[in-house]
């Protein structure tokens, strides 16, 4: 995909085919999951949510670090792929409740690899939080 001059071409791209590889989980087609969670990462190589969901090593960010969130809702993403699901919540709620963020966490409800509107019983109160945090 070439940038055509866009300034997010690359975010954009890569959170396409993360999204894409998490069809693919939901399909059980892990090849093709694998496959295109490695083109998010050949796009944008610190793809944290793509790293995430192919049980990579995510960094070790300071809570001052712009992307700390991320890598926080990342790590909830790692969880979910290894079918921990309320240890997910757990530390997504806990990514949530350190961040100054006012938007922190706004993506859960469509976030495709931790399909949390699929779970209400796991993850109802972090769903309210983020719900909270909009208004």
């Amino acid at each position: 995909m070439r940038d055509g001059g866009h300034l997010h071409w690359q975010e954009c791209a890569a959170n396409a085919w993360y999204a894409r590889g998490a069809v693919r989980l939901r399909q059980r087609d892990f090849t093709g999951a694998a496959a295109a969670f490695q083109r998010a990462l050949a796009i944008a190589p610190s793809h944290l949510f793509a790293m995430a969901a192919l049980g990579r090593p995510l960094p070790d960010l300071a809570p001052d670090d712009p992307r700390a969130d991320e890598a926080g809702m990342a790590r909830a993403v790692a969880l979910a792929r290894g079918n921990r699901h309320a240890d997910a919540a757990h530390v997504y709620a806990g990514t949530l409740a350190v961040s100054k963020a006012p938007n922190a966490g706004w993506l859960l409800p469509v976030e495709p690899v931790l399909c949390a509107p699929g779970r209400p019983e796991i993850w109802a109160a972090v769903l309210t939080v983020v719900q909270q945090r909009a208004t």
